[in-house]
């Protein structure tokens, strides 16, 4: 008799001894940003979520047919499905697919955990598919950015070759017409002078694209800018502003040589009603005289300039390719004669700010998809329980408070608001039966749920950008004196980070209800992490986050009832 496929409400799923009705997991699975399918040990789809429907247009009537006819009209199963490894391997596999779907290639990243029953024999798979067309679009355009500046630095090189050897040729020339030319050999030499402050004035610009692109900080960046536009065109001062395509505005975002309030006080220009703004859509670099009188200009700008002997400017646009970004101005006391020279190398930094800008912006776009994945991983895991909904921000909240008391790097920090979210993704292994639990776990029990961190390391593998963020994930619960899990690390041998996760959690979890047990007061959990310092606690980190509590520096809204 031919086994008939069952539907979804009535599908039972074995999890570690566990029987669960997979109907609790509907909305969830269903909300999800990623495509879900259960597929039997014979390939066949047993149940997808709407996701999945529509990435690949399937439906109940397709409910027992091979997921490999489905999805790619194949007789036979794929040569690297990730489905079929889980089943032959007991383990979550993980792969890259290249699909064909109306026509076009799509690129998917599809994971497969398997589903056992007691007897470790596995029955189902669980495959989930997320949609990386649009970031392998955006890594293509990262390339592709970064091959033409490439193309663009070996012109300017090329250039600077050309004009250094005619200059030679100039010299050698003078030396042999000296007693005729002695006129000529004057301009050669100043002429080769400005050469060679130009030279240096692109080394600096070139130099000023390397530290810029290893700095993290957006805000950092824009100093920097600004302090270098000085520096390479001899200005006095400076400003940033950064074009807003919605608004149709300039944004001052960093100046040098005015007041810290100037951004406040002249924050916003709309480009259609100001000389800056019709300047930014001229194709170069544009001259300004008598800035502290030209009628133009606001009463309060020409006041500001006139208090701080400005009387020229140049305006030099920031395009990248036919994309208006923002504009660069340099302020002078007065015209000079190697004004032209600073113009072009304003110019040629104008270029440099503009592919950074863009770069930065592409990184921006990036690292929202990323945190919007770890956001969805998240709330996946908070709404199975109603007693942690929020733990994860707290902690990540707590975590970062005792990072900046320490001095931690914003590299540090960074890494650190990424991991401390997902630090408690692994108990999604964990049947809810368990997490549930009012009365005292079993040994068996314990032991399921003291493997979450090495399930969160596991399930979150494949996600390079976290990087050095696993270990908190993965050691933050080992103890200060080596009796913690899963490795029973002892002392400086647990990451920094995971110490310091360690104590929000805790204190957490201490001051929120558990189906186990009511939630400690602030004052009874802040003496338990008083009684944990040498044992459980960091001592030093311990400390940092007692005073921090004492200060009132911890309360952000919600953060502590």
């Amino acid at each position: 008799m031919r086994n008939r496929v069952r539907s979804p409400e009535k599908i039972q799923i074995a999890m570690q001894g566990s029987i669960l009705p997979i109907e609790n997991y509907l909305p969830a699975l269903n909300n999800i940003g990623l495509g879900i399918s259960i597929i039997d040990t014979q390939m066949r789809v047993l149940w997808s979520n709407e996701t999945q429907t529509r990435i690949f247009g399937s439906d109940e009537q397709h409910l027992g047919k091979h997921c490999y006819w489905l999805y790619r009209r194949l007789r036979n199963t794929c040569k690297f499905c990730p489905a079929k490894k889980s089943i032959e391997t007991g383990k979550t596999q993980t792969e890259e697919m290249k699909i064909l779907i109306n026509g076009s290639y799509k690129y998917f990243l599809v994971t497969a955990s398997p589903i056992k029953n007691d007897q470790r024999k596995v029955m189902y798979v669980v495959k989930a598919v997320q949609d990386m067309t649009l970031i392998g679009k955006r890594e293509n355009e990262e390339i592709n950015l970064i091959k033409r500046l490439g193309h663009t630095n070996q012109k300017l090189n090329s250039t600077l070759l050309s004009l250094e050897n005619k200059s030679s040729q100039m010299n050698d020339l003078n030396k042999k017409i000296t007693l005729l030319n002695g006129f000529l050999k004057r301009k050669v030499l100043h002429k080769a002078k400005d050469l060679q402050a130009l030279n240096k004035e692109l080394m600096v610009i070139y130099e000023t694209g390397k530290t810029i692109t290893s700095t993290p900080n957006k805000n950092e960046i824009f100093d920097i800018i600004v302090q270098i536009a000085c520096k390479v065109t001899n200005g006095k001062a400076s400003m940033l502003r950064l074009f807003d395509k919605k608004e149709e505005k300039l944004n001052l975002r960093a100046a040098y040589g005015f007041e810290k309030t100037l951004c406040e006080r002249y924050g916003s220009m709309n480009v259609t009603d100001t000389i800056y703004g019709r300047l930014a859509k001229n194709d170069s670099a544009s001259l300004l005289e008598n800035i502290a009188n030209d009628p133009r200009l606001s009463r309060e700008h020409r006041a500001t300039f006139r208090k701080k002997g400005l009387n020229t400017a140049i305006i030099v646009p920031l395009y990248f390719y036919d994309e208006l970004l923002g504009t660069l101005t340099i302020f002078y006391s007065k015209i000079h004669n190697s004004m032209k020279t600073e113009k072009i190398a304003l110019q040629a930094l104008a270029a440099e700010v503009a592919m950074i800008l863009k770069n930065s912006q592409l990184h921006e776009n990036i690292n929202k998809s990323y945190l919007d994945t770890i956001n969805t991983l998240v709330m996946t895991l908070e709404a199975r329980d109603s007693y942690t909904q929020g733990h994860s921000e707290r902690v990540t909240h707590y975590s970062i408070c005792i990072a900046k008391k320490m001095g931690l790097s914003e590299k540090q920090i960074e890494i650190m608001r990424y991991a401390a979210k997902l630090h408690d993704i692994g108990k999604i292994a964990v049947p809810d039966i368990i997490l549930n639990k009012p009365g005292k776990l079993s040994i068996t029990e314990k032991t399921q749920v003291q493997m979450h961190p090495l399930k969160g390391a596991e399930i979150l593998s494949s996600v390079k950008f976290l990087g050095a963020g696993m270990d908190l994930i993965k050691y933050h619960h080992e103890r200060y004196d080596g009796k913690g899990y899963p490795e029973g690390r002892l002392k400086e041998n647990i990451p920094i980070i995971a110490r310091i996760a360690s104590v929000a959690d805790a204190f957490d979890a201490m001051t929120s209800d558990r189906p186990y047990r009511k939630k400690l007061s602030v004052t009874e959990a802040i003496e338990e992490i008083k009684k944990g310092c040498g044992t459980q606690f960091d001592p030093v980190i311990a400390k940092a986050f007692l005073n921090i509590v004492d200060k009132n520096l911890l309360t952000e809204g919600a953060f502590i009832s």
